[in-house]
């Protein structure tokens, strides 16, 4: 009996129903450190649960790398994982009942979160099983386990990325969330952007299912692998613990902000029920009184997502109540204020940011650019009214949005500002991008009021901290019901709202002068994964072709 199929047989054995078993445990293991992010405590559950990142993949690689697996059977154990992970990151999609706030009653919302429970995990299942079975077929004609691990982390990376591609991109559950609650595992994302967190949490996982695997036949190799994924995981961490404490930020200029968060509903605020001019001018009241004020003076202030749920007109000759108080906000915190709501610009309807000054001034709004599909628009009307009229109906708004174009940051005096929008924030390149362009810090407004209290809340929020790390550059997040959050360039969380209270919190924070090689450079690993095992799929067919030559 070979190395493989003896562990195998040792570890749950060769049955198919104690290894599918083994799977969907192992799935939801991994899934923990996304699924508790809304329990906290002294210790966040999450934190502790976070070391399942870098081991939980360990029963789904020993099934992988088993020689004696047919093609069929690694196909269906990397779905059935694949799918079950997922089904548990995405079980925030129950708590979205009853979709009224999108027009939908509750037979329609029953089937439409069913729809979106199992159609999502589906569809990720099925790209994740393709891009790691890719990995694998690239590394089955090689020997070597290094490059077996390096090939089968490149497709883990793929899968991912093809996420955030096309019209329903949605690249939530990206590895690092579950993460977040400890950013020294996190720094090296400046150098090489997130997709390289993944690869290595992968790798580290690969390393530990090989040294598993000889724990009966072959000592040396076992802790051979072990000390390699040990080590990978230690340099990782020691790079992150260097670079948040030996950095010099004394020579860098401050940002003081204030973040206001109205708590406002979905439902109360498109119904009228709640007067969002009084809820922020009392909030604005507040803050002034709180002790942060006595401590600066903010030089900016930030609210949700279509914290004032209209259309903004910024003509000098004009100006609504709604512009006149926010005006007023502006002057009496005496900060730029950025605020969402909407933008009407050539026959199109735009969810965008605008930024009010004390002076009288408002900027050119920034327009979000990853826009929510069957929430802001509907893809594929036709087919999708004919197959699926309930989805067709659903539409956060009442009227469909468009995608803004410009990445260009938002010049303010207190410095140029990337800005994002909700949605906006778990794509890495809409900032990127911005922070090229020479943005020096980000602004998220968003609106999670949907969420409740699932961990979507959490999962959407932690997508912040890694925009910072990656750019190393502070980010201001107003979230209209939580978690609002001011995060400085290393990712670590200055100061937090919970969710579901009405309140202010401020805190100053650096803005670093240097750019990192990620914002220089991009998602370079992306393609580097995608050559490598192109390139040993090539290397694989030109040897069969060889061999049966010979």
């Amino acid at each position: 009996m070979n190395t493989n199929k003896r562990f195998v047989t040792f570890f749950w054995g060769m049955s198919a129903k104690k290894s599918f078993l083994l799977l969907i445990a192992s799935a939801f293991v991994f899934a923990l450190p996304f699924v508790t992010k809304n329990v906290s405590g002294e210790v966040p559950l999450a934190k502790l649960c976070g070391v399942f990142g870098w081991c939980g993949l360990v029963p789904l690689f020993v099934t992988v790398f088993d020689t004696q697996k047919t093609l069929k059977r690694v196909l269906y154990s990397l779905f059935c994982f694949f799918f079950v992970f997922y089904f548990f990151v995405y079980s925030w999609f129950i708590n979205l009942y009853p979709l009224d706030f999108a027009g939908l009653g509750n037979i329609e919302s029953i089937g439409v979160i069913i729809i979106a429970e199992t159609a999502i995990p589906f569809l990720h299942g099925i790209v994740m099983t393709l891009c790691v079975f890719l990995g694998y077929a690239s590394a089955k004609q090689i020997n070597n386990v290094f490059l077996k691990s390096i090939l089968v982390s490149a497709g883990y990376v793929l899968g991912e990325y093809m996420q955030s591609v096309g019209t329903f991109a949605f690249p939530w559950a990206r590895l690092f969330v579950g993460q977040t609650e400890n950013v020294a595992l996190l720094q090296s994302a400046s150098l090489f952007g997130s997709y390289f967190i993944t690869f290595i949490m992968v790798l580290v996982n690969s390393f530990l299912a090989f040294s598993l695997m000889n724990v009966q036949t072959n000592k040396k190799k076992c802790r051979n692998f072990a000390l390699v994924a040990t080590g990978i995981f230690l340099v990782n961490f020691t790079f992150g613990v260097l670079r948040i404490n030996f950095a010099d930020l004394s020579d860098c200029k401050k940002l003081s902000a204030v973040v206001l968060q109205g708590n406002i509903p979905s439902g109360e605020k498109w119904s009228g029920e709640v007067d969002e001019k009084e809820v922020y001018l009392q909030l604005s009241e507040y803050a002034l009184a709180h002790p942060m004020a006595k401590e600066f003076d903010a030089d900016i202030a930030v609210m949700p997502e279509t914290a004032f749920p209209v259309t903004l007109i910024t003509d000098d000759k004009y100006k609504s109540q709604h512009e006149k108080v926010l005006f007023e906000i502006s002057q009496k915190l005496d900060a730029e204020l950025f605020v969402g709501a909407f933008n009407d610009e050539g026959g199109k309807s735009y969810n965008s940011i605008f930024v009010f000054s004390p002076d009288g001034s408002v900027t050119k709004p920034y327009n979000k650019h990853n826009i929510v599909p069957f929430g802001e628009f509907l893809p594929y009307r036709g087919i999708i009214e004919k197959i699926a009229p309930s989805l067709a109906e659903m539409n956060m708004f009442t009227s469909e949005i468009s995608r803004g174009e410009s990445f260009e940051p938002i010049q303010t005096k207190a410095g140029k500002a990337a800005c994002l929008v909700c949605f906006d924030s778990i794509f890495p390149e809409t900032a990127r991008k911005q922070i090229k362009g020479g943005g020096e810090f980000i602004v998220i407004s968003t609106n999670d009021s949907w969420y409740k209290t699932s961990s979507a809340i959490y999962q959407h929020a932690d997508h912040a901290i890694m925009r910072a790390i990656e750019n190393n550059v502070p980010v201001i997040r107003s979230a209209n019901t939580g978690v609002s959050k001011i995060i400085d360039n290393f990712g670590r969380v200055d100061s937090e709202t919970k969710v579901n209270e009405r309140t202010a919190i401020g805190e100053s924070v650096y803005i670093p002068e240097s750019m990192t090689l990620y914002t220089k450079t991009g998602d370079l690993v992306v393609p580097i994964c995608g050559i490598m095992i192109f390139a040993f799929l090539l290397y694989g067919i030109c040897a069969k072709k060889k061999a049966s030559r010979n």
